[in-house]
């Protein structure tokens, strides 16, 4: 009889048993299913994230490339792409090298710096520093008539056929220029003496 019930509980333990062990397994491929999942989502999104980095890199890298700075005044930046705009409207008007181009932006800013330190304004830029300049340099401009009847004796060969009195007014404005131009020369190389100019670029 005990023989009996022990074989009946043997075996009942046995079936309990095997059901437990099938119950883990079920639990077990559950839990493998999740995770399987979890990863191959996980996966999914490191590939897309992978795609759209490599799509952009390139973008992001010429972008780079392109604005780099190729010149500074004191803290204020000249871009690659400020350059190439430049160059390519100054050379609409008149031929010009690289470095006359980079040198003309560099006094642009040590100009329109100045202009802004005196609070000169105007609708642009370029007006600002007219502006300054008709202050600062123009408006001390006086030519004396000897020095304007000197230029014409000493250039006769250019006025062949002219009276003094009809090429009087051309030669003034041209010594105003003159003197303008040797002017804001020596302003522009004060102003450079002062400035922190760093250039970044090979000026050809």
């Amino acid at each position: 009889m005990e023989s009996c019930i022990s074989a009946s509980d043997r075996r009942f333990k046995d079936r309990r048993q095997k059901s437990e062990l099938r119950s883990q397994i079920k639990d077990g491929e559950g839990l493998f299913s999740s995770l399987g999942s979890a990863l191959w989502i996980l996966s999914l999104k490191i590939c897309l994230l992978s795609s759209v980095i490599c799509l952009l890199s390139p973008v992001l890298c010429s972008a780079a490339m392109i604005d780099r700075v190729v010149a500074s005044v004191d803290d204020r930046a000249i871009t690659l792409l400020e350059f190439n705009k430049d160059f390519e409207e100054m050379n609409k008007l008149h031929s010009m090298t690289k470095a006359e181009v980079l040198e003309a932006m560099i006094n642009r800013r040590l100009l329109l710096r100045e202009a802004k330190k005196m609070r000169f304004e105007g609708a642009t830029d370029e007006a600002v520093i007219k502006e300054y300049l008709d202050i600062k340099i123009r408006s001390l401009i006086f030519i004396k008539e000897d020095m304007i009847r000197n230029f014409y004796a000493e250039n006769t060969d250019k006025w062949t056929g002219h009276e003094y009195i009809s090429v009087r007014d051309e030669i003034e404005t041209y010594l105003v220029e003159k003197e303008f131009n040797d002017r804001l020369k020596k302003h522009l190389e004060e102003l450079r003496d002062k400035a922190e100019i760093n250039l970044m670029i090979d000026k050809e």
